[in-house]
């Protein structure tokens, strides 16, 4: 229900409380003066002394300006109960004023006239309300084991993101550092590998058409033969000063593999390598194997033989499996049937990419988890075995 249009506004009762209690001193007022003509001149002090006279009633009629107080008595009551229904608005009541009204003047009326009708006395007024502000709410108290358990959460926490973090700062500056020393090598290793591919093929192309020592020969004359030794040279160089570079990947008894002849295995050690960096050294490893290999050809080296010469000559013009069951012993780094040149090519190739992606965000990651990983097996053994000897 809205206050009705062109009307002065209506008291609004500032609590719960007062709104109950003029409720309440209305309500008592009707069972007292039943059968007043509400025609005749409102008379405030008359209506006063129906009321108590600390009645939220009374406010509301005062409240009201000079020019807008009521004439009549009806006058007077409808406001006051607009103002009542204007409440029940934010306040709901188990039973509206009207109804409640309509229910006492009902019994009233089946009771006797009015005449033979003893006024009810006034409802007693409710208690007042306390108006003043509720007190703040008081924090909860936390135990002090919960308070000190969650310390030590958020401590174990704040110490792994620490350990993580630091972690993650090494590995990071390790692989940038070794990801420099690779990439400085790495365009004369791919200009080497692009000359390779034209004066290999046309070398040994010209040396297997005629005798077969013509492969052995240092002769300038000998066609591709000069660009041939510049190309190895450059490559196997190039090679070496990668493998340098890796050095931190090599076993802790030595890093054999950089200065090993070409028959060593190329063996990375630490718990903590990737499987990438494995691939990277060996595959390093192979290449410069096979660049040694041609190279002994070109030189003569009495380690080798015309028809060994002559064969590894065949694969470096085709990708042709060596196969040869009646050949004599041979040096074990020369002639790896697993060895051909057009599929060594490839993986030389490959290589670069290996070696522009060493310093990539994904390897650091993995191999920071792998770190992480090893630390926290060491704290579980370490733990597990301070409690063993604890326990004996």
């Amino acid at each position: 229900m809205t206050a009705p249009v062109g009307t002065p506004p209506y008291y609004r009762f500032r609590s719960q409380a007062r709104y109950s209690r003029a409720r309440a001193d209305l309500l008592g007022w009707y069972l007292t003066f039943r059968q007043t003509d509400t025609d005749e001149p409102f008379d405030l002090a008359v209506f006063s002394a129906g009321v108590p006279a600390d009645s939220p009633l009374l406010m509301a009629l005062e409240h009201r300006p000079e020019e807008a107080q009521p004439e009549t008595l009806g006058a007077a009551l409808a406001y006051l109960r607009v103002c009542l229904q204007l409440a029940e608005q934010h306040w709901p009541p188990a039973e509206s004023f009207e109804a409640a009204l309509a229910a006492t003047r009902t019994s009233g009326a089946a009771g006797g006239s009015a005449s033979e009708t003893v006024a009810a006395p006034p409802l007693p007024p409710p208690e007042p309300a306390d108006l003043s502000p509720p007190p703040p709410p008081q924090p909860r108290r936390r135990h002090p084991l919960r308070r000190a358990l969650r310390g030590l959460i958020l401590l174990a926490l704040l110490v792994a993101a620490c350990w993580g973090g630091g972690r993650l700062l090494q590995t990071t500056v390790e692989r940038r550092a070794m990801a420099a020393d690779l990439h400085r090598p790495l365009p004369a290793f791919v200009s080497a590998l692009s000359g390779l591919s034209l004066s290999l093929p046309g070398f040994a192309s010209a040396c297997l058409g005629t005798a077969p020592d013509n492969c052995r020969k240092s002769d300038p004359a000998q066609p591709y033969a000069t660009p041939l030794h510049a190309d190895l040279a450059r490559a196997r160089s190039a090679s070496s000063r990668m493998l340098a570079a890796l050095a931190p990947l090599a076993p802790e008894d030595g890093a054999d593999w950089i200065v090993a002849t070409p028959a060593q295995n190329c063996r990375v050690g630490g718990g903590d390598t990737l499987e990438d960096d494995w691939r990277l050294v060996s595959s390093l490893c192979r290449v410069r194997e096979r660049l040694t290999e041609y190279e002994l050809c070109l030189v003569g080296h009495p380690m080798i033989s015309d028809r060994q010469c002559a064969d590894l000559m065949r694969l470096a013009m085709a990708d042709t499996a060596f196969d040869c069951t009646d050949c004599p012993p041979r040096p074990a780094n020369v002639f790896d049937p697993r060895l051909e040149w057009t599929r060594e090519s490839r993986v030389a190739a490959g290589l670069v990419l290996e070696v522009r992606r060493f310093a990539a965000p994904d390897p650091i990651l993995r191999l920071t988890w792998t770190r992480l990983t090893g630390d926290y097996l060491w704290l579980r053994a370490e733990a597990l075995r301070h409690y063993a000897a604890l326990s004996d």
